[in-house]
């Protein structure tokens, strides 16, 4: 009996209908499926979005990783939940775990996939790439990200404004991704650069819950923004 597979399967930020052709027939074909959340008590989003591509002969498996910058609490999660897909794949049976985007894009799966070579090296893993936050939000707000030879940055937001500051002046494009509690520190650094009026804050892009804002004074008084916005700051607008 030979080993099973990883796939490693990007189902795009949140709409169901941007889960890929071939990201759809894998869900459907291996033995266990696995979804990432972020405590005991909560839902998986990524197992919300792909519901009706699940078999119902499949077993759901929920992997908790904590929202916390505690390496030694990560570091022992990814070992706990790498462990835990060895042991099928070992028998034999092909895995999926799913992650919100794209695998290879500030994806949980990278440091999954790092922790199953640790145990085995000479593990089977496959990538299947999604539809990333950043183009969704850019089909759903109505911009371009780059043309010709413009240069685009995609950055999570950082405590290190000055860092950011310098990002912004040398890119054209500017993707700002997990905003979180940064919300008003971000608005301080867009006005504090002119671009108030070039800038986009989108929220659950794909979800029931999407919303998108073009006006910064919107923004400032929106509790609603939170982990899952990203912002799109563009020099000039082409629209």
């Amino acid at each position: 009996m030979g080993k099973g597979k990883l796939y490693g399967i990007g189902i795009g930020s949140g709409d169901p209908d941007f889960i890929t052709l071939k990201g759809a027939k894998t869900i459907k074909s291996v033995d266990h499926i696995f979804v990432p959340r972020s405590s005991e008590k909560a839902e998986s989003l990524a197992e919300t979005i792909a519901f009706d591509f699940l078999n119902d002969d499949q077993k759901v498996i929920e992997l908790t990783f904590p929202m916390t910058k505690d390496a030694t609490v990560l570091d022992e999660n990814w070992k706990k939940a790498a462990t835990q897909i060895n042991d099928k794949l070992m028998k034999g049976q092909d895995i999926a775990f799913l992650t919100l985007g794209d695998p290879s894009l500030y994806s949980t799966f990278s440091y999954l996939s790092k922790s199953l070579k640790k145990i085995d090296k000479d593990a089977v893993i496959e990538v299947i790439p999604g539809v990333s936050s950043p183009f969704a939000c850019a089909a759903a707000a109505g911009v371009t990200l780059a043309e010709g030879r413009q240069k685009v940055a995609i950055i999570p937001m950082d405590d290190d404004h000055e860092k950011m500051a310098r990002t912004i002046d040398d890119f054209d494009t500017i993707v700002i991704l997990k905003i979180g509690r940064h919300l008003e520190k971000l608005l301080e650094l867009v006005e504090s650069k002119g671009l108030e009026k070039t800038c986009i804050i989108i929220k659950s892009v794909g979800l029931p819950e999407e919303i998108i804002l073009k006006d910064m004074s919107e923004a400032k008084h929106n509790e609603n923004l939170g982990y899952f916005s990203t912002a799109i700051i563009k020099k000039e607008f082409d629209q």
